[in-house]
């Protein structure tokens, strides 16, 4: 992996751009591909900064097993 590979975000482009069609979740209601888990964290990023948050904030989660956690 080049770049920054200790994040998160890191290592999610990383997976996108190397495996972006293969499946990354797979639940008995949905799957979701790489690319797709990429995309959808980055645009819960969005919302999260656009809610104020940043480094250092602490956000509570709230969710069962699923993709939805693993955004």
């Amino acid at each position: 992996m080049s770049g920054d590979a200790t994040t998160l975000p890191a290592l999610l482009r990383h997976n996108h751009d190397v495996h972006g069609a293969k499946p990354a979740i797979v639940t008995a209601e949905r799957s979701m591909t790489h690319a797709e888990l990429d995309d959808e964290s980055r645009t819960l990023a969005r919302r999260l900064v656009a809610a104020g948050m940043g480094k250092g904030a602490r956000v509570g989660l709230v969710a069962p097993n699923g993709i939805e956690w693993a955004l």
